[in-house]
């Protein structure tokens, strides 16, 4: 069975997360916490990235034991970058290191600093029990809108033959590929509308030096005035296309 919440914390910190698992598992929110869940034979990296994935909600025990541990960092990290939400309970009075707060400086806290620890946990529980309803809520209300039928999902949740995070991946790869070859076309589009202007230049620059030659000042002044123009049209077309290229590489 899935279980709903990730409980995510510090080894120091056991006693609290035990603790927190009981009241949410007393109230019916199926919760994962490691070690307890890990099968025997299971590499332990592998099952905390499959629970995270899984899950539908975060737990995380803060502390300063917490703040500092980069394996709670990785699970954090892990957790936003697939859309999952996160209740940070603060068990001690401590604020969140720089790369801890660039993920939770969005995110509601629950303090639970003050004894007992119970009437906290009561909190959280019906927290996480709203949170729940509206997802569920919202992901029926997707399956049943015109134009989204429900997708089959094989008993692990996923769509048969494809890993949960396989299709975000291959839509972007897709739309890299077709960003790389637009950009080809433009950076060729823009070579040739360089080489013609900059060959009209030449060519009124070299009628413009022939006609002073021959004292026709009109002459060479119109070339100049048709020149001037098809060289800083060139310089803007390059300026725009590759200066900005490189500036983005930057």
């Amino acid at each position: 069975m899935t279980s709903e919440v990730f409980i995510s914390y510090s080894s120091k910190d056991k006693a609290v997360a035990d603790a927190t698992c009981a009241s949410l598992e007393a109230t019916g929110i199926r919760c994962w916490m490691a070690p307890r869940d890990i099968l025997p034979g299971t590499e332990y990296g592998a099952a905390i990235i499959d629970a995270l994935d899984r899950c539908r909600a975060v737990v995380l025990i803060f502390s300063a034991s917490a703040n500092s541990s980069p394996q709670i960092h990785r699970e954090i990290e892990r957790a936003v970058s697939r859309g999952v939400p996160i209740i940070p309970v603060r068990i001690e009075s401590i604020l969140p290191t720089e790369s801890m707060a660039y993920f939770m400086e969005s995110v509601h806290w629950l303090d639970a600093m003050n004894l007992p620890l119970e009437p906290h946990l009561q909190r959280l529980s019906g927290s996480l029990k709203s949170l729940l309803e509206m997802d569920s809520a919202a992901a029926s209300a997707i399956s049943l809108a015109p134009g989204h039928p429900p997708p089959l999902l094989s008993e692990a949740g996923v769509k048969p033959g494809l890993a949960p995070s396989s299709a975000p991946k291959r839509a972007s790869t897709a739309m890299e590929g077709e960003g790389r070859v637009m950009s080809a076309a433009l950076r060729t589009l823009a070579i040739i509308a360089i080489i013609v202007l900059v060959a009209f230049g030449v060519l009124f620059l070299a009628v413009m030096i022939d006609l002073g030659r021959q004292s026709n000042w009109s002459g060479a002044i119109g070339g100049a005035i048709l020149a001037i123009p098809a060289f800083v049209l060139s310089y803007l077309i390059y300026r725009f296309v590759f200066r900005r290229k490189v500036a983005a590489r930057k």
